[in-house]
């Protein structure tokens, strides 16, 4: 099974919301299903990253920065969220 996990805010940036997501797939991991993370790019940040060997996509926002979230990041999130093709 494969699930994908998303999260606008996901570390580094954000609070308790994007640890908790990256706790829920490593512990669906270590119940066989591959799960993912799709989120927000920040600034450099790039595409295809792991963290904790969770594999995170990350997509273009027009997010100023770390600590700065606001409809339009979000929107353009969820735009790009939707067109993404492949994972």
């Amino acid at each position: 099974m494969k699930v994908l996990l998303l999260n606008y805010e996901f570390p580094p940036a954000g609070g308790g919301a994007g640890y908790a997501t990256l706790n829920i797939a490593k512990r669906l991991r270590t119940m066989g299903i591959e799960a993912d993370v799709l989120t927000a790019r920040i600034t450099d940040e790039r595409d295809g990253d792991v963290i904790d060997d969770v594999p995170v996509y990350r997509v273009v926002s027009w997010r100023k920065g770390l600590h700065d979230c606001g409809l339009r990041g979000a929107y353009t999130y969820l735009l790009a969220a939707a067109f993404k093709r492949r994972i």
